[in-house]
């Protein structure tokens, strides 16, 4: 899989169904994480979510920004280092 998407599922008798086809490869394993929305379509959470804009400086942001999409890419390219090595480095 060349990018990272987000699949919608609901669950149905305890099984998970996606709201849509899938173009992952047959056999693929994946990590779920429940997000629980309300009625609305909105996530069931009395938080009001971070925004960025309101927590870093401008040019933080704009830096930090580049950097994550940079390890997307490094992701979708399978360049990344385990943390592990990483770790052992340390």
């Amino acid at each position: 899989m060349s990018s990272m998407n987000t699949l919608k599922a609901i669950v149905r008798d305890g099984h998970i169904m996606l709201n849509e086809p899938t173009e992952l490869d047959e056999g693929t394993v994946i990590n779920l994480y429940p997000v629980i929305e309300d009625g609305d379509g909105c996530l069931d959470n009395e938080q009001e979510p971070i925004r960025l804009e309101d927590k870093m400086p401008p040019e933080e942001l704009e830096r930090f920004r580049a950097e994550l999409h940079e390890s997307y890419e490094q992701a979708c390219n399978d360049e990344l280092i385990p943390a592990e090595e990483i770790l052992n480095e340390l």
